[in-house]
């Protein structure tokens, strides 16, 4: 009965844990998507009033972050596709977000103090640039999915002048 006890009190810490960076990454997605980028950065780095003194490059990525998707259209959707933890003391979650012109990922990078988590980066890469690289370490470990060589190939009409 002990055991089970403890057993419970540990899940219930771990998912309460979770749950605190969890919050504040899916409410900056959830800025992100109502095109609050700007105010989404605000929201993420709050908790952190370090951010913009360290890293001399962060007015820099805030104005890439903030003007970036301007230029691919409207949002389509976003998707959490990963969480990626060291020691319980380090967090960078993942999310693919697709607008019109292309998908962006989008990352956040959290780091634990004894009060809590704290933002410590947030910006966006270029998703078909990691694809390709997944892709190609993939293809390297001999992870490949093999094309469907059993139709013949379609005719594609080429110009010749």
């Amino acid at each position: 009965m002990k055991t089970l006890l403890a057993f419970l009190a540990l899940t219930l810490a771990a998912s309460a844990y979770s749950a605190e960076y969890d919050a504040r990454v899916e409410q900056a997605v959830k800025l992100v998507e109502a095109g609050q980028r700007a105010q989404a950065m605000d929201f993420f780095f709050e908790t952190n009033p370090y951010a913009s003194v360290l890293d001399p490059t962060y007015q820099t990525q805030r104005a890439q972050f903030v003007n970036a998707p301007n230029q691919l259209g409207d949002l389509q959707y976003s998707r959490k596709i990963g969480e990626y933890k060291l020691a319980d003391s380090v967090v960078i979650v993942k999310y693919l977000v697709v607008y019109d012109g292309q998908p962006l990922l989008l990352n956040f990078k959290l780091f634990r103090k004894k009060l809590g988590w704290v933002g410590s980066a947030m910006g966006f890469e270029n998703f078909d640039e990691v694809f390709a690289e997944l892709a190609a370490r993939d293809l390297l470990r001999g992870n490949s999915t093999q094309a469907d060589n059993s139709r013949p190939p379609t005719k594609t009409a080429s110009p010749r002048n």
